[in-house]
C-alpha cells in the first residue's frame, strides 16, 4: 500500500466520526462510497451517475492527488474497495486499469483548476445500479451555501466507513471550505447537504484551521461536451439502445444479444479416438456461448458459458467418475461469486463460499467428508485464512475460535 495522498486534515471537536448505521442518513448512501489504493497512494472516492440528454452515464469520482496525472500516462492499475450490502467491514475488490484506450479517464487540476479525476465506470465492472451516487447541483446554487449543515461519507484512515457532520463557513470561487472532520484517507470522499443525498462536492484536504472541497457541479459541462469521447456502455439502468449495439451485461443474457445480431457457429470437436471433447457455440473464432466440455475418455468434466473464449457466469464441473464436483460462477476465466464444491466418493458438500478472482475470499464454510460436518466456518482473504473463524473436530466438537 503507498501513502496517503499527502494532504494535510482536521478533526474539529464538534464533528465526531459516527457509524453511518447508527446516524441518520440514507443506509443506502454507504455503498457508492469506496477505498482507492494506488501504486503510490491511498484515498477514498465515490460511484456517481449524471444524466447528459435523458441518458446516465457513470464515474468513479476522486481526487487528482490521489490518482494522479503520471498513473494514467503509465497506465496503472488502482484498486476499489466497496461496500458488499452485508455490513460495513466486509469490501469488494475490483481492479481498474488506468488505459484511456479502454475508458474515458479525465483530469481537472490543469484545465479547470479542480482536485478532482473521474473514470469511466463500464458496465462489464459489474458495479449495481444501486450504487451511484447522484449530483446534480445547480451552478447558482453555492451562492446560498454559507452556513449550510453538511456530512461527508469516508474512510477516515482508511479503516470503516465513517460519518462527520459539519458545516460550510466560506466559498472562494471553486471551492469551499468547512468544519466536518477528516483524517488521512478521507481525500476523494463526497459531501452532502445534511438531509440531502445528492452530492455537493468532493473533500481534498485541510490547512490545518478548516477543511476544504471543490464543488462537483463544474465538471459537468466538460463531460457534456466528451460524450461523443465516451467509449463504453453506460447502460447499467437498461435503457433502450439500437439494435447494432451489444450491452455489456451478465454473461448469458449477453450471448443472446449476440444471437440476435451476429452468426454464432454451433459445432462439435472430437479426438483422434472420435470421443467428444467439445461442444458449444464460436462466435469470431472464440467460444461464446453455452458449452459442454469432455475428458479425453468422452465423460463430461463442464458444462457452462464461454464469452471471448473465457468461461464466464454459472457452470458445473465434473470428476473423471462423472460425479459434479464444482458449481458456481466465472469472470473473465477465473472462479468469482458464490459455489460449491463436492467430495467425489460421495458428493457430500465439501466448500461453500465466495470466490474473487480465482481465490477464496470473504465468509467460507469446509466440511468433513465421511460425516458432513463443519470443519471450519471463517474468512478468506486472497486464498488464505483471514479474520475470525472456528474449527471444530469430527464429532462436532469446537477445536480452536479465533483469529
Amino acid at each position: 500500500m503507498g501513502i496517503c495522498g499527502q494532504t494535510k486534515e482536521s478533526v474539529f471537536k464538534d464533528s465526531k466520526f459516527k457509524d453511518p448505521n447508527e446516524s441518520n442518513i440514507d443506509p443506502n448512501l454507504k455503498k457508492g462510497v469506496c477505498k482507492i489504493e494506488t501504486p503510490k497512494k491511498f484515498g477514498s472516492g465515490f460511484f456517481m451517475k449524471y444524466k447528459i440528454n435523458e441518458k446516465y452515464y457513470y464515474y468513479l469520482v476522486s481526487c487528482e492527488h490521489v490518482i494522479e496525472t503520471d498513473l494514467i500516462k503509465t497506465k496503472e492499475t488502482i484498486k476499489i474497495f466497496y461496500d458488499n450490502d452485508k455490513n460495513n467491514i466486509e469490501l469488494r475488490l475490483l481492479e481498474i486499469k488506468l488505459d484511456q484506450n479502454e475508458r474515458y479517464i479525465k483530469a481537472f487540476k490543469d484545465i479547470m483548476d479542480l482536485d478532482i479525476t473521474i473514470i469511466e465506470i463500464k458496465s462489464e465492472d459489474n458495479i449495481p445500479e444501486n450504487y451511484f451516487l447522484f449530483s446534480e447541483l445547480n451552478k447558482n446554487y453555492n451562492e446560498n451555501l454559507i452556513n449550510r449543515r453538511i456530512y461527508i461519507l469516508q474512510y477516515p484512515n482508511w479503516q470503516k466507513l465513517q460519518v462527520s457532520n459539519g458545516y460550510i463557513k466560506r466559498i472562494n470561487k471553486n471551492e469551499f471550505f468547512h468544519f466536518a472532520s477528516t483524517q488521512n484517507g478521507s481525500s476523494g470522499s463526497p459531501v452532502f447537504l445534511l438531509n440531502e443525498t445528492k452530492v455537493i462536492g468532493i473533500h481534498k484536504q485541510s490547512n490545518r484551521s478548516e477543511n476544504i472541497g471543490d464543488f462537483i457541479y463544474q465538471i459537468f459541462d466538460v463531460l457534456k461536451n466528451d460524450v461523443d469521447k465516451i467509449k463504453g456502455n453506460y447502460n447499467i439502468n437498461n435503457s433502450k439502445k439500437s439494435n447494432n449495439e451489444i450491452k455489456k451485461i451478465e454473461p448469458n443474457k449477453q450471448i443472446e444479444q449476440m444471437n440476435n445480431y451476429l452468426p454464432i457457429e454451433k459445432c462439435k470437436e472430437y479426438n483422434d479416438d472420435g470421443k467428444p471433447t467439445f461442444e458449444g457455440e464460436y462466435l469470431n473464432g472464440q467460444k461464446n456461448g453455452k458449452c459442454k466440455e469432455y475428458d479425453y475418455y468422452g465423460k463430461l468434466i463442464f458444462e457452462g458459458v464461454y464469452l471471448n473464449d473465457q468461461k464466464n457466469g454459472k457452470c458445473k464441473e465434473y470428476d473423471n467418475n462423472g460425479k459434479l464436483k464444482f458449481e458456481g460462477e466465472y469472470l473473465n476465466g477465473q472462479k468469482n461469486g458464490k459455489c460449491k464444491e463436492y467430495y467425489g466418493n460421495n458428493g457430500k458438500l465439501k466448500f461453500e463460499g465466495e470466490y474473487l478472482n480465482g481465490q477464496k475470499n470473504v465468509k467460507c464454510k469446509e466440511y468433513y467428508g465421511n460425516n458432513g460436518k463443519l470443519i471450519l466456518e471463517g474468512e478468506y482473504l486472497n486464498g488464505q485464512k483471514n479474520g475470525k473463524c472456528k474449527e471444530y473436530y469430527e464429532n462436532g466438537k469446537l477445536k480452536f475460535e479465533g483469529e
